[in-house]
């Protein structure tokens, strides 16, 4: 299985993800303002991120194990050697939180769809202040599974 991050950022990622011969998705998530790497129970619930509203279909959850947060996906059948565009963007919430949207643009529907958008506090442990949204921009390629990408 593969995981194609296509934004990531200093508190999130996007992107598309191979979960097997027949599925695909979408994945929209974001990190909780904490230091918890593992339990996502464990986290304080000022700290969580937080869910605002997602588009039709999509799964929402937390998730630990990696850190811990918001997850969002929907199954989609992309297909391979085709373009697909991403959008994510930040608002401020107030002084202490960050509302993030993540969008993909449906090709067949010429049009862009919400993945999801998720309030979150803009301070994180060990930093005093605030947050600058979508700084640390980066991409990568993953195979989690050993089996060179299905």
């Amino acid at each position: 299985m593969t995981y194609y991050c296509a934004i990531g950022w200093n508190r999130g990622y996007m992107g598309y993800q191979v979960n097997g011969p027949h599925e695909r998705r979408i994945i929209f998530s974001v990190w909780d303002a904490s230091n918890e790497k593992m339990d996502k129970n464990a986290v304080a619930q000022k700290d969580r991120a937080e869910w605002i509203a997602h588009g039709p279909g999509v799964v929402t959850d937390r998730f630990g194990g990696e850190g811990t947060g918001g997850h969002s996906h929907l199954v989609y059948r992309w297909k391979e050697n085709a373009r697909y565009r991403f959008l994510v963007t930040s608002q401020p919430d107030g002084p202490d939180h960050i509302i993030y949207a993540g969008y993909f643009y449906f090709p067949e529907k010429r049009a862009w769809g919400l993945i999801g958008k998720i309030r979150t506090p803009t301070k994180t442990p060990g930093n005093s202040a605030a947050e600058a949204p979508l700084t640390g921009l980066y991409s990568f390629d993953e195979d989690f599974s050993g089996a060179a990408g299905d």
